[in-house]
């Protein structure tokens, strides 16, 4: 799912940016209308709350990533912060067999 947003949000940026014609929404669309029956398979592998957050952070760095190397978008100090953070969250999600579900369990 994260990458999915990986590729769907810089094509919406550059839809928006007026570098591909509106006539492409359709693809984002498509791809979004998608995604809840992607995450209700996934729920047969962890919990809500773990694979949202995961989606989520997973989605935001490398997104994040996306438009900092490729569409030369610049970040302050904190948001740098966040940044590692994020990085720092997954590492703790990803911390023995069951991950954070057997600690708050």
């Amino acid at each position: 799912m994260a990458l999915m947003d990986s590729v769907i949000l810089p094509m919406i940026a550059y839809i928006r940016n007026y570098k591909l014609s509106l006539n492409w929404m359709w693809i984002p669309s498509i791809v979004y209308a998608v995604q809840p029956w992607i995450f209700k398979y996934s729920l047969g592998f962890t919990s809500m709350t773990v694979m949202n957050l995961l989606w989520d952070v997973s989605s935001d760095l490398i997104v994040s990533f996306i438009g900092i190397f490729i569409m030369k978008e610049r970040l302050n100090m904190y948001q740098i912060m966040g940044i590692i953070l994020a990085i720092t969250s997954i590492i703790f999600f990803g911390i023995g067999r069951g991950g954070v579900e057997e600690y708050i369990s």
